[in-house]
């Protein structure tokens, strides 16, 4: 594992987290799959190898525990948004800190604006 390894995965598990807040809602094979690449490079520890050993077509209901348990395993807490304002004000936390792409906010954002 080089030292570097885990600050290469922070991008992708910032957009992993930020899936459960879009209305796409978690990409399970993303998940899966950043946990495998995470496993083989020696980064994490057993909740990421608990889902690194999901299946990818998984139901979301299925994994989104062990998701949240790896995501928290790297420090990052998902909140859970109790209405569409707590949702809008959990994503613009996302698109200041974690420097993700606009495009994944383009939507939300519109819905804001007054007609």
């Amino acid at each position: 594992m080089t030292e570097d390894a885990p600050t290469t995965f922070k991008d992708r598990l910032h957009r992993v987290a930020v899936d459960f807040i879009l209305p796409t809602g978690l990409d399970v094979n993303m998940a899966v799959t950043l946990a495998e690449d995470m496993v083989a490079s020696g980064v994490g520890e057993n909740a990421t190898v608990a889902v690194a050993t999901l299946a990818r077509n998984s139901l979301v209901s299925d994994a989104e525990q062990p998701v949240r348990e790896m995501l928290a395993e790297h420090c990052i807490d998902v909140p859970e948004p109790h209405d569409e304002q707590d949702e809008y004000q959990i994503l613009l936390r996302a698109f200041g800190y974690w420097n993700l792409p606009l495009h994944n906010f383009e939507g939300p954002f519109y819905v804001q604006i007054p007609a």
